[in-house]
Parts: structure tokens; sequence; C-alpha cells
């Protein structure tokens, strides 16, 4: 299985100057806090709530159920919709209690080859595999912070503190275009079973 190398085009300049004002999401052990009023959640809910501002609430297209890494009980992931153009792709998703019930969450950790084997701030930690195995890793892009010492973030939600009771926390994540033709891909998230043949649609552009 090989990873996909291109970190590809921001795909909407709004979402990446919310990110770059305040840090944006981050997976390295310096990362800003991300709890209630907090700069970073603050620009996390308006990242997703432009993410989704054009898109209705949507049926899921895949749903799988299980223990994400590092969490406690079940969760479930319900994808929503996979878009793709010349610029980037966008895959947006919810994660929800499996039972129903509050659940506080703890920082996602990283699964090689998903990344690193640390704690992750955000939702890095997701990819999307086409089918001749190649896989695809939410666009990053670097920030020099700290002295001149580089930190990577990548264009995706942070990672949720908690998920509410009876609800959904609404996701994203921006990765490379996908190859022309593509139809599905399946969509992984560490921990949970692979969520597979999701249909790839065309973005408008």
């Amino acid at each position: 299985m090989r990873q996909h190398s291109g970190r590809g085009a921001v795909v909407a300049a709004v979402l990446a100057s919310v990110l770059f004002t305040v840090g944006g999401c981050t997976g390295d052990r310096t990362a800003p806090s991300a709890g209630a009023g907090s700069a970073a959640a603050d620009a996390a809910a308006e990242v997703t709530r432009q993410a989704f501002a054009s898109t209705p609430r949507a049926e899921a297209l895949g749903t799988v159920t299980g223990t994400m890494v590092r969490q406690q009980g079940q969760q479930t992931a319900e994808v929503l919709s996979v878009q793709t153009s010349a610029e980037g792709t966008t895959l947006r998703w919810r994660l929800k209690s499996a039972d129903g019930r509050a659940q506080t969450l703890a920082w996602l950790w990283g699964v090689a080859p998903l990344s690193a084997n640390e704690p992750l701030g955000d939702l890095r930690a997701v990819r999307l595999t086409t089918a001749d195995g190649t896989y695809y890793l939410a666009t990053i892009y670097d920030r020099i912070r700290y002295g001149g010492k580089s930190s990577t973030y990548c264009l995706c939600s942070l990672m949720p503190h908690s998920l509410p009771a009876g609800g959904a926390v609404e996701l994203y994540g921006f990765y490379p275009p996908l190859p022309t033709g593509t139809a599905t891909v399946t969509v992984q998230i560490a921990g949970l079973p692979d969520i597979t043949n999701i249909p790839v649609t065309k973005a408008d552009t």
C-alpha cells in the first residue's frame, strides 16, 4: 500500500485563512488548547460551519461502529460525502456515541502508516484509500513557530473533546485531488472498521 505524496492546493481560501489566523489544527505536542472559548475551538467551529454551509444535512453513505484508537466505549462514524475536483477533495462525516449517551473523548493516537504514533489534536489519522491501494492523507502545510521550528498542520477538524447525548459532531477533511475516474473510496478512521465503497462525486467548480 502506498501513500499519495502530493499535498494538493488549498481547497477554499476562506477556510485556509481562518486556520492560518489562529494556528489551525495541530498534532504536535505544543498544540494550543481546543477547549471551549479558545481561539482554536472558535476557529474549528467557524471552519466546520463554512465547510457544511452549502450542504444540507445528508443521509449517511456508509456507517460503521467500533472503538476509535485510545477511546472508551463505542463510536459510530457516518460518511456524508466525498467530493473531488482539480483543487482537492473534501470528506464530510459525522461522529456520534453508539449508545446515544454523552461521551468524553481522548485525543486520537496516530496509527502507522496513518501517521506517527503520537497523540493528535486533529483528525489527520483519517485517510481515503482508492481501489489500487493508494491512500491519501489530509492536506498539510508547515508554519514556522517558536524561533524557526517547523510544525505541521492539517486542513481537517480538531479532535472533538466530547460527543453530545443523542447528537453528532460534524467533521471534515481536505485531501489532494483524486485520480480522474475514481468512482469509490474507502474511508479509514484509526481503530474503526473500514467504511468501504463510498461513492466519489465531482465538486461544483
